[in-house]
């Protein structure tokens, strides 16, 4: 895999597994989208 890939995997992937998190999990429990909101921007 080339370098680049590499660090760009490793720089979203916290971002990506948080939305996996509090998205899609939940919409394919229930079948809704929740709205999502960027965890700098959370209570």
């Amino acid at each position: 895999m080339p370098e680049a890939w590499k660090s760009a995997w490793t720089r979203w992937l916290p971002r990506g597994a948080d939305y996996y998190r509090t998205v899609t999990r939940p919409y394919l429990a229930s079948g809704r989208v929740p709205e999502y909101i960027p965890p700098y921007m959370r209570d």
